[in-house]
Protein backbone atom coordinates (compact mmCIF):
# COMPACT_ATOMS: atom_id res chain seq x y z
CA UNK A 1 0.00 0.00 0.00
CA UNK A 2 1.17 3.35 -0.27
CA UNK A 3 0.07 6.78 0.81
CA UNK A 4 0.60 10.24 -0.83
CA UNK A 5 0.28 13.17 1.25
CA UNK A 6 -0.15 16.20 -0.55
CA UNK A 7 0.29 19.71 1.56
CA UNK A 8 -0.68 23.02 -0.22
CA UNK A 9 -0.83 26.29 0.67
CA UNK A 10 -4.43 26.50 2.68
CA UNK A 11 -5.55 29.28 0.77
CA UNK A 12 -5.55 28.23 -2.60
CA UNK A 13 -6.70 30.59 -4.75
CA UNK A 14 -5.24 28.91 -8.43
CA UNK A 15 -7.23 25.48 -7.22
CA UNK A 16 -4.32 23.48 -6.87
CA UNK A 17 -6.16 20.50 -4.75
CA UNK A 18 -8.73 20.39 -7.83
CA UNK A 19 -6.57 20.40 -10.67
CA UNK A 20 -4.48 17.75 -9.56
CA UNK A 21 -6.70 15.58 -8.57
CA UNK A 22 -8.78 16.07 -12.00
CA UNK A 23 -5.85 15.93 -14.12
CA UNK A 24 -3.99 13.00 -12.18
CA UNK A 25 -6.95 10.35 -11.16
CA UNK A 26 -9.80 8.94 -12.85
CA UNK A 27 -13.46 8.46 -11.76
CA UNK A 28 -14.50 7.50 -9.35
CA UNK A 29 -13.40 8.77 -6.23
CA UNK A 30 -14.53 7.96 -3.16
CA UNK A 31 -13.75 10.53 -0.28
CA UNK A 32 -14.50 9.65 3.56
CA UNK A 33 -14.42 13.13 5.80
CA UNK A 34 -16.00 13.93 9.01
CA UNK A 35 -19.11 15.00 9.51
CA UNK A 36 -18.64 17.82 11.84
CA UNK A 37 -18.95 20.44 9.07
CA UNK A 38 -21.36 18.88 7.09
CA UNK A 39 -24.90 20.30 7.85
CA UNK A 40 -28.37 20.45 6.19
CA UNK A 41 -26.60 22.88 3.66
CA UNK A 42 -24.20 20.90 2.21
CA UNK A 43 -26.20 17.72 1.49
CA UNK A 44 -28.47 19.95 -0.02
CA UNK A 45 -25.82 20.67 -2.39
CA UNK A 46 -24.75 17.03 -2.65
CA UNK A 47 -27.86 15.91 -3.61
CA UNK A 48 -28.51 18.94 -5.97
CA UNK A 49 -25.08 17.71 -7.91
CA UNK A 50 -26.40 14.00 -7.27
CA UNK A 51 -23.04 13.14 -5.46
CA UNK A 52 -23.74 9.67 -3.80
CA UNK A 53 -23.22 9.85 -0.43
CA UNK A 54 -23.73 7.51 3.06
CA UNK A 55 -23.48 8.67 6.62
CA UNK A 56 -23.49 6.50 9.54
CA UNK A 57 -25.68 7.23 12.39
CA UNK A 58 -22.78 6.05 14.81
CA UNK A 59 -19.92 7.49 13.10
CA UNK A 60 -18.87 10.27 12.56
CA UNK A 61 -17.66 9.92 8.85
CA UNK A 62 -19.42 10.66 5.68
CA UNK A 63 -18.22 8.48 2.48
CA UNK A 64 -18.90 10.31 -0.79
CA UNK A 65 -18.73 8.92 -4.46
CA UNK A 66 -17.48 11.34 -6.72
CA UNK A 67 -17.98 10.63 -10.32
CA UNK A 68 -17.88 13.89 -11.92
CA UNK A 69 -16.01 17.58 -12.42
CA UNK A 70 -18.37 20.11 -11.24
CA UNK A 71 -18.78 17.32 -7.99
CA UNK A 72 -14.99 16.99 -7.49
CA UNK A 73 -14.63 20.75 -7.20
CA UNK A 74 -17.35 20.79 -4.14
CA UNK A 75 -15.60 18.13 -2.77
CA UNK A 76 -11.67 19.65 -2.93
CA UNK A 77 -13.63 22.51 -1.59
CA UNK A 78 -14.52 20.99 1.53
CA UNK A 79 -11.12 18.69 1.45
CA UNK A 80 -9.58 22.00 1.83
CA UNK A 81 -12.10 23.77 4.29
CA UNK A 82 -11.38 20.59 6.55
CA UNK A 83 -7.61 21.08 6.42
CA UNK A 84 -8.06 24.55 7.51
CA UNK A 85 -10.00 23.71 10.46
CA UNK A 86 -7.11 21.19 11.51
CA UNK A 87 -8.79 17.75 9.80
CA UNK A 88 -7.83 15.23 7.57
CA UNK A 89 -9.76 13.65 4.39
CA UNK A 90 -9.51 10.80 2.40
CA UNK A 91 -9.75 10.05 -1.09
CA UNK A 92 -9.38 6.47 -2.58
CA UNK A 93 -9.72 5.92 -6.39
CA UNK A 94 -11.59 2.11 -7.36
CA UNK A 95 -14.62 0.37 -8.32
CA UNK A 96 -16.74 -1.60 -6.99
CA UNK A 97 -16.21 -1.26 -3.50
CA UNK A 98 -18.61 -1.04 -1.32
CA UNK A 99 -19.55 2.52 0.54
CA UNK A 100 -19.35 0.89 4.41
CA UNK A 101 -16.19 -0.53 3.88
CA UNK A 102 -14.59 2.61 3.72
CA UNK A 103 -15.21 3.35 7.42
CA UNK A 104 -11.92 3.97 9.24
CA UNK A 105 -10.58 3.67 12.56
CA UNK A 106 -8.76 6.53 14.03
CA UNK A 107 -6.72 6.50 16.81
CA UNK A 108 -4.31 8.99 18.20
CA UNK A 109 -1.53 6.82 18.85
CA UNK A 110 -1.22 4.97 15.87
CA UNK A 111 -1.97 5.35 11.92
CA UNK A 112 -5.74 5.37 10.54
CA UNK A 113 -6.84 2.09 9.81
CA UNK A 114 -9.53 1.21 7.26
CA UNK A 115 -10.20 -2.69 8.63
CA UNK A 116 -13.41 -3.36 6.02
CA UNK A 117 -11.04 -2.26 2.98
CA UNK A 118 -10.49 -5.03 0.44
CA UNK A 119 -7.63 -3.05 -1.01
CA UNK A 120 -7.22 -5.15 -3.96
CA UNK A 121 -9.90 -2.80 -5.37
CA UNK A 122 -8.49 0.22 -4.61
CA UNK A 123 -6.13 1.83 -7.65
CA UNK A 124 -5.17 4.19 -5.39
Amino acid sequence: MAVLSIGVMLRDFEGFTYNFIKRTFKFPLFFVLLTVFIDDKETGKMKQLQIDYLINKNSKWVILKVDSNTQLKLITEYCEWFACNGFGSFMFQGENIPYIDFYPNVHWDHPTDFPNLNWDKVAT
